[in-house]
């Protein structure tokens, strides 16, 4: 009986470790803030200013705040992030790092809308 007992409590342990805690807003921005695009030496992340970098997370933050209906207004929302920021990203060489956040944010999104 013990042995069985033991047995379903390491089930029941092993499987809430497999269990993925959904990102917080915190954990966006810490994503956001040390976004790696994972592109190699010529798609260089760090070519992008921090006050672009901070300004960008702190916009999808900010819209990852607000209330949505579903997960595709909320996805829509942090397009519409990066289409605000598209030429600022384009002239300051943060493409790369506007695209990583993006995606950051889509996956916020579809942790929080099932």
């Amino acid at each position: 009986m013990r042995t069985l007992i033991l047995a379903a409590l390491l089930v029941m342990i092993s499987l809430s470790a497999c269990a993925t805690a959904k990102m917080t807003l915190s954990d966006f921005r810490f994503r956001c803030r040390f976004a790696d695009s994972g592109g190699g030496m010529e798609d260089d992340v760090s070519s992008c200013n921090f006050q672009t970098q901070q300004h960008l997370c702190n916009a999808y933050a900010n819209v990852l705040n607000q209330s949505y209906l579903n997960r595709d207004e909320c996805i829509q929302a942090c397009g519409a992030v990066q289409r605000e920021f598209t030429l600022q990203t384009r002239t300051t060489g943060c493409q790369s790092f506007a695209l990583r956040s993006k995606t950051i944010c889509q996956q916020y999104c579809r942790q929080h809308f099932d």
